[in-house]
């Protein structure tokens, strides 16, 4: 260990393949939470800029957490056969370096923290995060992990954060659209109010099919059966570089739903106007066949509801919401919700409800005489 061999000690464990380390002054060794001793060395620098702390710290003890190839969780979920996104591990280690390792709880024995502690914080976060109720409860669910990993583990006997609730705060739905908007969307003889072919038949295809944005994008040639007019919903982006399965765990095949004909027609123009050289080209994807992003997604559905005379921001419209259009829709029209549930990639019926908003008309039917 050369001239820290007084400060530190690093050694790994032949079972597991992890590196543990200990701080001069404590009785045991802590885990590093990576089996590579460059990264077990990081942990420990990083330890030792902070003053070493307390071996129990919850600011130690939190430090690896969410970075892939240290944090402790996402080695748990691997050995399981479970996949983390990226995307995902970013945003909580955000939220982990951002609100968790700036409060002075991050500065508590990891073992004498209670729930009462728990609370308080929650009150600090609620009183610096005003009406930001969405990442006070993403913050405790970074602790929650923290400190279920821990008891996993068995580095902890209980979690203190166990039975504290989310702050509660009116969710905004997405609104959904009628048949009539859609058309003025989507017309048949032109293109307006879209920018060009790719971005009318990219929302045209989340419109008709219920399909989720980072299944569109993800959407190979592949996987359009077009004589029988299915989708193949195979793989989702997760980040933007990671593509995995779609929500849900698994794979799906869901027919296009609502004008048929005109989405195969428009999918075959935009198949003759590319260079396609393989089955598995991207349907939507920018001339180099690179895929398309969440901003481009963004900018053009606020582009087009604007030149349709729609008001997205006073009624929450947003892409999504062309999913739960589809399906109250379908569901307004009587067809059978379990069939719906297959071919939207729904397992719980709960689930579907959120999803279903039904227009005064549809009503009428409930009434008596």
């Amino acid at each position: 260990m050369g001239r820290h061999a007084k400060t530190f000690s690093l050694r790994k464990r032949k079972d597991t393949g992890y590196w543990f380390y200990k701080l001069k002054g404590w009785k045991g060794y802590k885990s590093t939470g990576t089996r590579r001793q460059d990264l077990a060395l990081e942990v420990v620098q990083e330890a030792l800029a902070r003053g070493g702390g307390s071996l129990d710290s919850l600011r130690l003890y939190a430090f690896p957490f969410f970075i892939r190839d240290t944090c402790p969780r996402t080695q748990h979920l691997v050995g399981e056969g479970k996949e983390t996104g990226n995307r995902h591990l970013r945003e909580q280690r955000r939220i982990l370096e951002r609100y968790v390792l700036t409060d002075p709880l991050a500065d508590t024995p990891l073992a004498e923290i209670t729930r009462g502690d728990v609370v308080t914080f929650r009150a600090r976060l609620l009183d610096k995060l005003s009406g930001k109720f969405r990442t006070v409860n993403k913050t405790l669910g970074v602790l929650k992990t923290i400190f279920g990993e821990a008891v996993y583990r068995e580095d902890l006997r209980s979690n203190p954060a166990q039975g504290i609730g989310n702050t509660k705060y009116r969710v905004l739905k997405s609104g959904i659209l009628t048949l009539e908007e859609l058309l003025r969307l989507f017309p048949a003889d032109t293109l307006k109010p879209w920018k060009d072919l790719t971005d009318y038949t990219a929302f045209l295809v989340a419109a008709a099919t219920g399909m989720r944005k980072g299944e569109v994008l993800a959407l190979r040639w592949m996987d359009i059966d077009f004589d029988s007019r299915l989708m193949h919903v195979r793989t989702a982006w997760k980040d933007l570089d990671q593509v995995g399965i779609p929500q849900g765990g698994e794979e799906r095949i869901t027919p296009i739903l609502l004008w048929p004909d005109r989405v195969i027609t428009r999918l075959q123009e935009l198949y003759a106007g590319k260079n396609v050289v393989s089955p598995v080209d991207l349907v939507f994807c920018y001339a180099d066949g690179r895929r398309i992003g969440n901003t481009w997604w963004q900018i053009h559905w606020e582009a087009a509801l604007e030149k349709a005379g729609i008001d997205r921001v006073g009624r929450h419209l947003t892409p999504h919401g062309l999913r739960r259009t589809l399906n109250s829709l379908l569901r307004a029209a009587n067809k059978d919700p379990a069939k719906l549930r297959a071919a939207l990639g729904w397992k719980e019926e709960v689930t579907q409800d959120g999803y279903t908003e039904f227009k005064a008309e549809d009503l009428e039917d409930l009434r008596l005489g």
